[in-house]
């Protein structure tokens, strides 16, 4: 039995981190469309952090030459989406 997709939630961190990487929310949503519809229906899409219950995912943003890796956690019924962080932050 196929189960209903989960709501994906926007969590503070990630609101406020998403707002700083594109001002923009109609584009910020846009960016974040796709990691939505594939983690509601297949939450364990992404890569778990070993020892925890955050999952990490990426987003290739093509035209600023970048990749933003969402964290991210879940339950039976809602995908919580903690933080996100480019990748140009990481290798700092």
């Amino acid at each position: 039995m196929l189960l209903p997709p989960r709501s994906v939630r926007w969590e503070k961190q990630f609101s406020d981190e998403m707002a700083r990487l594109e001002p923009d929310p109609e584009r910020a949503d846009e960016l974040v469309e796709g990691i939505d519809w594939v983690l509601a229906r297949l939450p364990t899409y992404g890569t778990n952090i070993a020892g925890t219950n955050v999952w990490v995912i990426s987003i290739r943003e093509v035209a600023k030459h970048r990749t933003l890796v969402v964290f991210y956690t879940y339950s039976n019924i809602e995908i919580f989406l903690l933080s996100v962080i480019p990748t140009e932050l990481i290798r700092q």
